[in-house]
């Protein structure tokens, strides 16, 4: 093998160990890129969930005990409690 064949043949197996490591890294990326989305869709869930229960909690708060009947005193203290 000359010498300049044996470089050749580095610099080939240089780009084909790069282009490797490049396909590698953009699956890393893809894959981090999804577990992220994912994240995120359970906090948004989470922050509409948190609302509601706020909104829930609230208007159980702001009802006038005439609203009561025979359960709704026993569900109130339930619902009051989970706050």
């Amino acid at each position: 093998m000359t010498p300049r064949s044996a470089i050749g043949g580095a610099i080939q197996a240089d780009l084909g160990a790069a282009r490797r490591e490049r396909d590698e890294a953009k699956a890393d990326a893809a894959g981090k890129a999804k577990a992220i989305e994912a994240l995120e869709s359970v906090s948004r869930n989470g922050d509409k969930r948190g609302r509601a229960n706020r909104e829930a909690h609230r208007r159980i708060q702001a009802a006038p005990a005439s609203d009561d009947a025979s359960v709704a005193p026993v569900l109130r203290q339930v619902l009051e409690g989970g706050r």
